[in-house]
């Protein structure tokens, strides 16, 4: 009877890791189509992967936004980072941190000084939680 109680818990953690592995993908999706900045990055690594020709990253950039557009250019470099790290969050089948989620889907929506704020706190707290678990 002590075995399947343990068996149900195993389960149940197992069902929990996948649905994090889940919603850190459908995070990943939602911005491809909604953030442009991230979809940029998205196109850019799409066409290294397949094509294996393809400029630096801050050249392609220059050449989409513009070079005058160093805010732009910031914020889509830091979707670079944040790729990487849901990347990591979802192959390891860890959670987000709560309201990670909704704050990451509305990053591109500030505007200004703000929205690099906001990004640099959303990536070091993920980058904190990261180091928790692996230290843990």
């Amino acid at each position: 009877m002590q075995r399947s109680k343990v068996h149900r818990q195993a389960n149940m953690s197992h069902e929990l890791h996948e649905s994090a592995a889940d919603e850190i993908l459908r995070l990943l999706r939602h911005l491809t189509r909604t953030n442009p900045y991230f979809a940029l990055w998205d196109l850019y690594k799409r066409g290294v992967g397949e094509h294996s020709v393809a400029g630096e990253w801050q050249q392609f950039l220059q050449e989409q936004l513009g070079p005058e557009s160093e805010e732009e250019i910031d914020f889509a470099s830091a979707m670079v980072e944040l790729d990487k790290l849901l990347t990591t969050y979802r192959q390891h089948r860890l959670t987000l941190p709560m309201l990670s989620f909704e704050r990451i889907c509305f990053l591109h929506c500030v505007r200004g000084a703000e929205r690099m704020a906001q990004t640099r706190a959303i990536l070091g707290t993920l980058t904190a939680e990261l180091a928790a678990c692996t230290f843990a």
